[in-house]
């Protein structure tokens, strides 16, 4: 009732001042009274004189729908960063991708990986370790002596493999004005138990590089380990250091076999180190011969020997003397 009377009292003021082909347009339109009609009479006179008594007669403009957002993608990524005004690209995909799901423990672990996205952190890093491992790097000094430190960007090189059983790759890095490490990426792997009773020679390396090389002598003195790793190369004459026949050019032995042995194609761990052995062994016999030359790179080796890092002090790798071949 009162929207009738405020129409009846603003019709007249308004008729008076228009002109008549206007007012004419409007009469028709509020004979019409059809939405269609007024917003003609709307379309011919934005500002006209009766354009506040077409809206009133429309009603109320409708608002715009606004479409539900869309569903999540299962394939999306996993985690997606804090929303930023303006446009901006896509965030770059960040994977790992293992040769093999499933691996020895003396075969490296080979990567295709896309750490691109990673670029405006830093301290970039790979690393293997058990599937229950914590996320979090408790010790940053151990872990970054452990890892394998990489380029933010596309990849493929083989790391160390982690302790036997279900394991993963764990990609880390520290994401920009940021001081911790932050899980990226990971990728489920399995590695195949090794020998009874033996020892990695890449665990070697670092406990050498750990201890340091009194308390590692001291520790290993005329103990002689069961070593096993993957067959690298046979060393010629050239690259022989005499030091590691235990005495001088007269010591060394008329047949003898200088074989190192490690992680075949691994790239260089946190300490720079590819967890290279020295195994200098006696090659008296045509058993030791013919199983020397049998030998390709990669395949497992299983060697007794006490471990040194006695070299001249010319530092030198880390040697097993009195090596001999085992299994």
């Amino acid at each position: 009732m009162r929207r009738a009377l405020l129409l009846a009292a603003l019709v007249p003021l308004a008729a008076q001042a228009q002109p008549a082909e206007e007012l004419a347009f409007w009469e028709s339109a509020r004979g019409m009274d059809s939405p269609a009609a007024y917003q003609a009479y709307l379309n011919a006179y934005p500002a006209g004189a009766f354009a506040p008594l077409a809206r009133l007669r429309l009603g109320p403009a409708p608002v715009p729908a606004v479409p539900a957002p869309a569903a999540a993608s299962l394939a999306g990524p996993a985690v997606s960063g804090p929303a930023t005004p303006g446009p901006q690209a896509p965030a770059a995909a960040v994977w790992l991708r293992p040769a093999k799901a499933t691996v020895r423990l003396t075969d490296g672990i080979a990567l295709d990986l896309d750490a691109t996205g990673l670029r405006a952190g830093s301290n970039h890093r790979l690393i293997a370790v058990a599937a229950d491992a914590p996320e979090a790097v408790a010790d940053a000094q151990a872990f970054a002596a452990g890892s394998t430190p990489i380029e933010a960007k596309r990849l493929r090189l083989t790391i160390p493999p982690g302790p036997p059983g279900q394991g993963e790759v764990r990609l880390y890095y520290v994401p920009r004005f940021e001081g911790a490490f932050t899980l990226a990426a990971r990728v489920p792997i399995t590695v195949l138990p090794g020998a009874p009773g033996a020892v990695l020679a890449r665990d070697l390396v670092r406990e050498a590089a750990s201890f340091g090389p009194l308390r590692f002598e001291a520790l290993h003195r005329d103990r002689p380990l069961l070593v096993q790793a993957g067959f690298l190369r046979i060393r010629p004459r050239t690259e022989w250091n005499v030091r590691w026949f235990g005495g001088g050019l007269q010591e060394v032995p008329l047949r003898a076999a200088v074989i190192s042995i490690g992680l075949p194609g691994a790239a260089p761990d946190g300490t720079g180190s590819r967890g290279e052995v020295v195994c200098v062994l006696a090659a008296d016999d045509p058993a030791t011969l013919n199983r020397l030359a049998a030998l390709n790179t990669g395949d497992p080796v299983l060697v007794r020997g006490v471990p040194t890092t006695w070299d001249g002090g010319e530092g030198g790798p880390l040697v097993l003397s009195g090596c001999g071949l085992e299994g």
